[in-house]
């Protein structure tokens, strides 16, 4: 298990940096939990219509992504002293190509028009391409590899392709390229995005975060071996029949081993956390079992679509697994968030703390950063919200309404929880700060 002697601060980017990443990408949950007020029951009636396309790269883009990279520009360095070249640049560059570039993409999907359409090619393809420059020119730095290492190669590899798969289709779009089965593409760009950069990141971190975090034993070393890069294998294949080949049965035949194999990831975590070996409460994991039962329903439909006759159209169950896909993965975002913005501030004081050799002044530790209470009440918001839009699915439309609202309203509190985390760090920064500028006494 990594502990904290084992990391490096010395090459770390300041802490701002990571920040305005996680501080931005709960505002873009608000901005879900509006969109869908606004369209209401538009979002869940086709995944082709221009809200619901919206919806989902506001979650993929200004959510998922937006952490991710964030996380990364920060973790990478502190886990193997090899940092991100002209971190603040990137930083920079990336922040406002996510920012503008999302924004601008989903008012194209909302109102058709062409120049934001173009603009939001302009600035996510500057943005995200100036940090997988950077991301890779530090893997490649990077001295001692390991499962974690492997699988953010990896995983940078499929952003590179979810991006251009991307931005392809955003230029069929403007009406300078036709694709003879564009459908086939779509999927092809959601598969890379969804199982390769978010699956195979969080896949590939949760080696390193879950036994350093929740004190688990260690993920088998077969898994932290093997597990991404057959994903990967599999995802490529995946690709190839059903892009190049068009084998359908075959690319089904593939699609199969592959949430067979997210599903071992998936088993093999709940027993990880039924063996933590410091048996006290960690509210963060709620989150981590919602993730995991998400990810098990989405496969059990998906299995169920395959051999079973669905009672029900079919279109709404393509629709839920899309919902519970993503939904897990804004969950571990989620737990990954209280446990990372707390660990980051501890750690970036202890450092500052001994830089300055003041001692006077209480670092406080990783818990009292935010309290328990918080969590939960940030958790029971997200999961009545996740219920309303299931539900909505399944029962009655008007539900997404208040689904929306508890969606809104569960990002606002998790963005309040980490200016909270950020109000303490500044509080005692400042004491650090004060405390050393004081003449030394006799």
């Amino acid at each position: 298990m990594l502990g904290t002697a084992n990391l490096s601060l010395e090459q770390a980017p300041p802490l701002s940096i990571p920040f305005r990443f996680f501080l931005t990408a709960p505002l873009f949950g608000v901005v879900a939990g509006l969109l869908v007020l606004f369209y209401g029951s538009e979002v869940i009636t086709s995944r082709w219509l221009p809200a619901t396309l919206g919806l989902t790269h506001v979650i993929t883009l200004g959510f998922l992504t937006m952490v991710m990279c964030g996380a990364m520009m920060q973790m990478l360095p502190v886990l193997t002293g090899s940092p991100l070249p002209r971190v603040r640049f990137v930083g920079a560059s990336l922040h406002i190509g996510l920012v503008v570039g999302t924004s601008a993409l989903v008012l194209s999907f909302l109102t058709g028009f062409n120049v934001l359409t173009w603009m939001a090619m302009f600035f996510l393809g500057v943005g995200l391409g100036i940090f997988l420059v950077a991301l890779f020119v530090a893997l490649i730095r990077v001295k001692v590899t390991s499962a974690t290492i492997t699988g953010m190669r990896l995983a940078g590899f499929a952003l590179f392709l979810t991006i251009a798969l991307g931005l392809l289709l955003l230029v069929a779009r403007s009406g300078w390229l036709e694709f003879s089965q564009p459908r086939l593409w779509v999927d092809a760009h959601l598969g890379w995005g969804l199982v390769g950069w978010v699956g195979l990141l969080l896949v590939s971190v949760s080696y390193q975060v879950v036994p350093m975090f929740h004190v688990t034993p260690e993920y088998p070393g077969w898994m932290r071996g093997a597990l991404g890069k057959i994903l990967f294998i599999l995802l490529l294949a995946w690709s190839v029949g059903w892009l190049m080949l068009s084998q359908q049965m075959v690319s089904e035949f593939i699609l199969a081993l592959l949430l067979l194999v997210l599903l071992t990831f998936v088993v093999t975590t709940f027993r990880l956390f039924l063996k933590k070996k410091r048996k006290v409460r960690d509210v963060t994991l709620w989150f981590w079992r919602a993730s995991l039962i998400g990810v098990l329903g989405a496969v059990i439909i998906w299995f169920s679509l395959e051999f079973v006759p669905p009672t029900w159209d079919a279109s709404i169950w393509a629709l839920m697994i899309g919902a519970l896909a993503l939904f897990a993965a804004m969950a571990v975002i989620n737990a990954m968030l209280y446990k990372i913005a707390p660990f980051l501030s501890w750690f970036h004081l202890q450092h500052r703390q001994l830089a300055l050799g003041c001692f006077s002044v209480s670092v406080p530790h990783m818990k009292t950063f935010l309290s328990d209470r918080a969590v939960i009440s940030q958790f029971y918001l997200w999961l009545s919200g996740v219920m309303c839009f299931l539900l909505a699915l399944l029962l009655h439309r008007q539900l997404v309404y208040p689904g929306a609202i508890l969606m809104a309203a569960s990002n606002l509190y998790l963005f309040w929880n980490l200016v909270s985390i950020v109000r303490l760090y500044n509080k005692v920064n400042r004491q650090l700060t004060a405390e050393a500028a004081k003449p030394a006494r006799d």
